[in-house]
């Protein structure tokens, strides 16, 4: 699975909040300002950290492995498989 946000996808995103923000019109600038803003950044890695290894997950029904499910104190949810991620996760142990 390719992880990298795509800036073709960046920038249609960016365009369609901003006609969302404008009446549903885009100026011909403002779509050159934001692409070329988007085209000068640097590809993306999105964190992912899967719930077994954030800190914010608790274990309640099978093994410390991620075998089993766990709660989110985090989206304040139960019954989380470990193998699940999202992406506002804090690695457990980093002191970031």
């Amino acid at each position: 699975m390719d992880e990298l946000i795509r800036k073709q996808d960046a920038i249609d995103a960016a365009i369609k909040a901003d006609m969302e923000n404008h009446n549903g019109i885009l100026s011909e600038k403002r779509a050159r300002v934001l692409e070329e803003h988007i085209a000068i950044l640097p590809p993306v890695q999105p964190k992912i950290i899967h719930c077994k290894d954030c800190e914010h997950w608790k274990l309640q029904i099978g093994n410390v492995k991620g075998d089993g499910l766990g709660s989110c104190d985090f989206h304040n949810v139960n019954l989380v498989t470990g193998e699940g991620f999202c992406y506002w996760a804090d690695k457990r142990g980093d002191s970031e």
